[in-house]
């Protein structure tokens, strides 16, 4: 097993105290089991303050985690080109549905932005309806207040 799924730390709930300015986002990937859905998303950079892992009030970076979400009933992506050098966006945006399930249960909204590290110069605006949301952070991974940048990773 690569050193990377090996994951060793969880942190439930916290979706909060999560900052998302700058965060590298990868392509999700899901699951069912006994009819729930779960998604899981590769993250790089996502920021943590006021949080179990760092409790101060100034922001630290994750250098590699996962987003989970238990129990999706929907999940949309809203991708936009942007032009680095003009700091603006091109073109037009479209969306992407990776989960639409016709269900009627009471589900938390969880709105998370980031830039598409599969589609370089995209960002994206998700959002997701789940029962509960996780933090999950590989053994190799590093804390830092300085950002990481997925073009630098090991």
């Amino acid at each position: 097993m690569s050193k990377i799924n090996q994951i060793v730390k969880y942190f439930t709930d916290y979706f909060e105290e999560l900052d998302f300015f700058e965060v590298f986002l990868g392509n999700p990937s899901s699951e069912e089991n006994l009819g729930k859905i779960t998604l899981k998303i590769p993250a790089i950079n996502i920021g943590v303050s006021e949080h179990p892992l760092n409790p101060e009030e100034k922001i630290q970076r994750i250098e590699k985690s996962y987003l989970i979400f238990q129990g999706v009933i929907y999940s949309q992506r809203k991708l936009q080109n942007y032009d680095e050098n003009k700091v603006d966006f091109i073109g037009e945006s479209y969306k992407v549905i990776d989960i639409d399930v016709n269900n009627s249960d009471k589900k938390e909204m969880f709105d998370l932005e980031g830039v598409d590290y599969c589609k370089r110069f995209y960002v994206i605006s998700w959002e997701i309806l789940a029962d509960k949301f996780t933090l999950a952070i590989p053994d190799d991974s590093r804390i830092s207040f300085s950002n990481w940048n997925y073009f630098n990773l090991d």
